[in-house]
C-alpha cells in the first residue's frame, strides 16, 4: 500500500482518507455503489460526509459499512469477507455472465455438532455439512470448534471433485 491516498474522481481537497483492510486481501471496494477500480489493502481519499464502503470479492459475500470521512483526516476500516457458500446441486454459478466452479467438501467431526468455521468466520453450519465452495487455486482454512474443546483445522484446496474430511476434537483438561 502507497504512503499518499489514490485520489478518486471529483474529490476536493475537503475530502479525507480511507484506508481499506480485507480478509481475505484483494478484494475489490465500491464507494456509495460505484467501483473504485481499487483492491484491498488501499488507502484512497474520498468526498467528506457519510460514505457506504462495499467491500467484496468473487465467492465472497459483500461487505458493507457506513463510514464518516471528515475533512484533512484519516479513517482506518477492516472488512472480514464471509465465504459464500452454495446449493450443493448447483456445480456452476452463474453471475454477471461469468461461470464458477464449486467443489463439495463434507465436512464431519468427532464429537458431531461442532460449530464450522471457513477462512476463520462462523457460517452458520455445524457438523456434519456438505459445504459448496468456489474453485479456488487458494487453500481454504476449515475448522471447526466446540464448548469444551480447543478449535481444530486444517487448509484445503477446493476442487471440482468432491472431498472429505474429518476432524477431531480433544477435550480440554
Amino acid at each position: 500500500m502507497d504512503e499518499f491516498p489514490v485520489i478518486l474522481e471529483d474529490v476536493d481537497e475537503s475530502g479525507g482518507d480511507v484506508i481499506i483492510y480485507s480478509k481475505p486481501s484483494y478484494a475489490g471496494i465500491k464507494i456509495d455503489g460505484k467501483d473504485t477500480h481499487l483492491l484491498t489493502p488501499q488507502r484512497f481519499r474520498a468526498k467528506a460526509g457519510e460514505r457506504e464502503i462495499t467491500v467484496w470479492k468473487r465467492g465472497y459475500h459483500p461487505t458493507r459499512k457506513k463510514v464518516e470521512v471528515l475533512p484533512g483526516r484519516i479513517v482506518e476500516e477492516h472488512f472480514i469477507l464471509c465465504p459464500a457458500t452454495i446449493p450443493i446441486e448447483t456445480r456452476k454459478n452463474f453471475k454477471d455472465g461469468a461461470v464458477t466452479y464449486v467443489g463439495v467438501i463434507h465436512v464431519t467431526s468427532t464429537p458431531s455438532k461442532a460449530n464450522i468455521f471457513v477462512d476463520g468466520v462462523f457460517i452458520g453450519k455445524v457438523t456434519p455439512e456438505k459445504l459448496a465452495l468456489p474453485v479456488d487455486p487458494e487453500p481454504y482454512n476449515i475448522s471447526v470448534s466446540k464448548p469444551g474443546y480447543p478449535t481444530v483445522g486444517m487448509n484445503i484446496i477446493n476442487t471440482e471433485r468432491d472431498q472429505e474430511i474429518h476432524l477431531t476434537l480433544k477435550e480440554m483438561h
